[in-house]
C-alpha cells in the first residue's frame, strides 16, 4: 500500500479535490432548490461531467421520479446557466446496504400452454425431448 500523501501528490492535489467537492456541493444545492422538498432530500449527489449532469439517489422509486421530471429540470438548469444538455439518474444504494432484489419466481404455465407442450411431446420423434416437454408441461397454474 502506498501512503496517502504519495497518492495525492501534493497540497495542490488536495486543493483541487476540495475545490471540486465544493463545486459539486453547490451544484447539488442548486438542483435541490429546483425539486419539491420530498424529492430534494433523496437526491444525494450531483456530478457534472462535460455536458452530462448525473444525479444520484439511493432508492429506485426516487430515481423514477427524477427521470420523469428530467426534461423540466434540464430546462430549468439551462435557464440558470448550467451547461448540462443531458440528465442521467443513477441509483446508488447507501454504503453497507446492498441493493435488495426480489428473487424471480418462475411463472406457472397456463392450462392451454401445458396442453400444447403435451401435444408437441407426443408428436416429437426424440424420446428425451418428449420426456423433457412432458416434465415442463406439469408446471401449470
Amino acid at each position: 500500500m502506498q501512503p496517502i500523501q504519495r497518492l495525492l501528490g501534493s497540497r495542490q492535489a488536495l486543493t483541487r479535490l476540495e475545490a471540486r467537492l465544493t463545486a459539486q456541493s453547490r451544484l447539488l444545492e442548486q438542483v435541490r432548490g429546483l425539486l419539491e422538498p420530498a424529492l430534494a432530500q433523496h437526491c444525494s449527489g450531483a456530478i457534472l461531467a462535460g455536458k452530462t449532469l448525473t444525479l444520484l439517489v439511493a432508492v429506485p422509486v426516487w430515481g423514477s421520479r427524477l427521470r420523469y421530471l428530467a426534461p423540466q429540470l434540464e430546462r430549468q438548469l439551462q435557464q440558470q446557466g448550467l451547461g448540462a444538455r443531458r440528465l442521467r439518474v443513477r441509483v446508488v444504494p447507501p454504503e453497507g446496504r446492498p441493493a435488495r432484489r426480489r428473487p424471480r419466481r418462475a411463472r406457472p404455465l397456463s392450462a392451454n400452454n401445458a396442453k400444447l407442450l403435451r401435444d408437441t411431446a407426443a408428436a416429437v420423434g426424440d424420446r428425451q425431448l418428449g420426456e423433457a416437454l412432458l416434465r415442463l408441461s406439469r408446471h401449470t397454474e
